[in-house]
């Protein structure tokens, strides 16, 4: 991605959100891609159920971008910003251990530096892919 046309992407569609969290999650062993995005989007459901309920969960989701790369061992592991108020940096960790992944970190998104995370979740790395299925979706 050009760095013009990742700006523009920003402008667009990240900025005007109401993020919560900046988010890294590792595993404690090698990791495909396919994993990796299974692993993440299992997570963001069960945090979808922890704020609204199964059946809504399932309707609506919570609203995340989310980009995966390779590590220098070529295991996976993910970057993203969630949009969430209801849940606790704590939470979002049990339920990454759950889901089989390693350590996480879980900070408080900072506003005042948006345009770094935002430029780190959409970076270009080798074999790295970044994941919009949940941007556009209803958040509670």
């Amino acid at each position: 991605m050009t760095e013009t046309y990742k700006e523009a992407f920003i402008d667009a569609f990240l900025k005007d959100h109401d993020w919560n969290w900046f988010i890294t999650g590792t595993f404690d062993k090698y990791a495909s891609i396919d994993r990796t995005k299974k692993s993440w989007r299992l997570c963001m459901n069960l945090c979808a159920e922890q704020v609204m309920g199964t059946t809504a969960a399932r309707k609506y989701g919570l609203r995340w971008v989310a980009s995966y790369e390779p590590h220098v061992t070529n295991s996976y592991h993910v970057h993203a910003v969630l949009e969430s108020k209801q849940l606790t940096a704590s939470r979002i960790k049990e339920l990454w251990t759950n889901v089989g992944g390693g350590i996480i970190k879980v900070d408080s998104f900072d506003y005042n530096r948006k345009d770094r995370a935002f430029n780190y979740i959409l970076k270009e790395g080798e074999n790295g892919t970044t994941d919009l299925s949940r941007l556009f979706k209803v958040s509670i």
